[in-house]
């Protein structure tokens, strides 16, 4: 596909690529099934390239995605958590595996102080299950828009790495 070589080749812009794709009608919503897992964790942090919105947008118009291909969307609320600093606390990413978040509250402390964060979403919440490859469980995207609360489990960790900032 001439746009998925498009998206991979321009990394950074790939979310903005697709999305202005099918926001111009040039794809259609069965066509992000293939192409959006592979946009999404192809970058890191591919919410700050278009928004929590837009991401929203393309998601619900495909439809509940899985990688591995074939996972079911949860039939009752999940509990996720989320390791990052608190002005990012709300976002798109989630895991079911506190331990996992633990990693990334890690990363982030480098940066600002973080913590983990936990939440319940409903399955209609659960845009896509997306494992990449060598990790499990699979990253659990959401809607941000449709949490109800979300915890800050302990303390936030200071920051380990004041010149990062």
């Amino acid at each position: 596909m001439r746009l998925l070589a498009e998206i991979v080749q321009d990394r950074l812009n790939g979310p903005r690529i697709l999305y202005d794709a099918w926001a111009a009608g040039q794809i259609s919503n069965d066509d992000l099934r293939g192409l959006i897992p592979d946009t999404w964790l192809y970058v890191d942090w591919p919410e700050r390239i278009i928004g929590a919105g837009k991401w929203v947008q393309l998601f619900r118009a495909a439809g509940f995605l899985s990688i591995p291909y074939g996972l079911p969307q949860p039939a009752s609320a999940i509990t996720v958590f989320r390791g990052a600093t608190a002005e990012r606390r709300v976002g798109m990413s989630w895991t079911p595996d506190i331990n996992r978040a633990s990693q990334f509250h890690q990363r982030h402390s480098w940066h600002a102080p973080a913590a983990i964060y936990r939440t319940v979403v409903t399955p209609e919440a659960v845009l896509a299950l997306l494992e990449r490859k060598g990790e499990r469980p699979p990253e659990v995207v959401v809607d941000p828009q449709m949490f109800t609360t979300i915890d800050q489990l302990g303390p936030l960790h200071p920051q380990r790495h004041p010149e990062a900032g």
